[in-house]
């Protein structure tokens, strides 16, 4: 496991990369009606989408999680 930032103890559970993954998220941006400026306090969704870019498993974010894992 390589992974010691915002990814640590997060691997695909079918083919055990540790990234990248696509996970929904929620983020705090100020809007415009021309688009956003930068955004902050971003978070994964423990119960939303998730897909492994590399084999293309998709659950959600918590199976994504290492101790979540069998």
């Amino acid at each position: 496991m390589s992974n010691n930032n915002c990814l640590q103890g997060v691997q695909c559970p079918q083919c055990k990369a540790d990234e990248p993954f696509r996970f929904m998220s929620t983020v705090i941006c100020t809007w415009h009606d021309d688009g956003t400026d930068d955004y902050s306090d971003l978070e994964f969704v423990d119960e939303g989408y998730a897909q492994c870019v590399s084999c293309h498993y998709t659950g959600v974010t918590r199976d994504f999680y290492i101790s979540n894992q069998s």
